[in-house]
Order: C-alpha cells, then structure tokens, then sequence
C-alpha cells in the first residue's frame, strides 16, 4: 500500500505515523492557515508539493535591514502618508504562496497592500505611515515558510538567466491566472 500523501505539502506520510501530516512543522503550518480562515491557499497551490518549512519559522533572524528599510520608507512618506517598502522574500513555491503572503499583509492594521512579483521574488509593500507593524508581519511570514530578504536580486544570477527567469515567471503567472 502507498505512503498517504501530507495534507499539507503532498509529501508522503511516514508508515504507521498517527497523522495525516509528514511533519510538525507541516501541522503547524496547517493549523495557521485553518484558524486565519485561508482555506483556500489548498484550492489556489493545486496539487503542487510544497517545501517543507523545517525549523525556519524559529531560527533567530537579524530584522536591522528590515527595520532600516521601514524607517526610510515612513520618513520619507511623511505623518500619515503612504509609506512604500521593496524586498526580497524566499520560499516562494506556488501562486498560492503568493496569495498567502499578500493576504497575510492585507490583515494587518494599516496595510494598503502587498504584492510578490512571481519570476523575481520581490515584495512590494504600502502602508499607512506609523499604523502598520511590517516587522510583526515579517516574524509572522516565516511562520508560513516564507522569509523577508533585503534584496531578490542576487548578485550571482547572470542578467540573461534572470530576464528568461522573469518571462518564464510572468508566463506561469498569466497562465494560472487563466486557469483560476
């Protein structure tokens, strides 16, 4: 008899395990999208696999750029203004992790929006100016699998590999976008 797949990656469920997880980490993360009323990442991500997130959601992290970045963009949208932040995020497998990250953004107290570029990895981030808590949101995402990164741009990437890695990406996203 096949390993039952994880309910949550798709991964095989060791033999005899009393769940229908692969992993705590897996439960975990299950549990988090159930009780944020997101459901539909499962419908969104298909039947793809997913990596699991191990113990990235508790490994201890250096937020300084982020809180740089933050304090720059809320200087510089002024009192009540419209702060903009751009950054890198990994662990991106899916549109459904897309959607994830920007729904997870949308619910915090002074979010405008967020958007997650598909073939490069960047997050764009708006909102209102000293009524958000972008570093809160960032310590929320690894707990997704997901982490904020200054920069998705990587210095080792050729500049020919990331323009066909940006129209293979805008390609996937048009045709999942089709398709839901």
């Amino acid at each position: 008899m096949p390993a039952r797949p994880c309910i949550h990656c798709g991964t095989p469920v060791p033999p005899g395990a009393g769940s229908d997880f692969c992993c705590a980490g897996c439960e975990f993360v299950h549990r988090l999208i159930r009780d944020e009323g997101m459901d539909r990442f499962y419908d969104l991500r298909g039947g793809a696999m997913l990596e699991p997130v191990g113990g990235k959601a508790f490994v201890e992290r250096d937020w300084s750029w982020l809180e740089e970045k933050v304090e720059a963009a809320e200087r510089q949208a002024g009192t009540g203004g419209v702060a903009v932040l751009e950054a890198g995020v990994d662990g991106v497998s899916c549109i459904a992790c897309l959607w994830l990250i920007e729904k997870l953004f949308q619910r915090e107290p002074g979010a405008l929006d967020g958007e997650v570029h598909p073939a490069t990895g960047r997050l764009r981030l708006r909102w209102r100016a000293g009524k958000c808590e972008v570093g809160q949101f960032a310590r929320r995402l690894l707990q997704f699998g997901c982490t904020g990164v200054p920069s998705a741009r990587r210095a080792d990437r050729p500049p020919e590999a990331s323009e066909l890695r940006l129209r293979l990406g805008l390609t996937a996203a048009f045709a999942m976008t089709c398709m839901v």
